[in-house]
């Protein structure tokens, strides 16, 4: 998986954040924009992805996080789409979503092959327009 990363970066299509805690430096975090091309346009639709360190969850970090990099994405590169792919039992992530103003779009049956297993994944996204 890290040569995998590390090779979507090295094309620019990948930007990997750390979270960090902005008194003390801290870690709390990563968070990752993948960026995507579609029939319309080049690298216009992103996908975010996250993950909170264990100590640091419950505390908002992750809504603020995800808010905070689709702004950017949306205002600095001119991104039309985001989106979050969550496991349909991930109720985390399905809070983190909606309090960072993504809208439910629907299940993507068997949408990825995750450790062998294909799983299904729910899809919520953002627009610039949406508020």
């Amino acid at each position: 998986m890290a040569h995998y990363l590390e090779a979507q970066r090295r094309r620019g299509t990948l930007l990997h954040f750390a979270i960090v805690d902005p008194d003390d430096g801290d870690y709390l975090g990563e968070i990752l924009l993948f960026l995507r091309a579609t029939q319309a346009a080049e690298l216009d639709v992103g996908e975010i992805a996250y993950v909170i360190a264990s100590a640091a969850r419950g505390r908002g970090i992750a809504p603020a996080a995800v808010r905070l990099l689709s702004e950017w994405a949306f205002s600095t590169l001119g991104l039309a789409r985001l989106k979050l792919s969550i496991g349909p039992e991930n109720a985390s992530s399905v809070r983190v979503a909606e309090k960072a103003r993504y809208q439910y779009e629907g299940l993507l049956r068997s949408l990825k092959l995750i450790r062998g297993e294909r799983v299904d994944s729910l899809l919520y996204s953002r627009l610039p327009a949406d508020e």
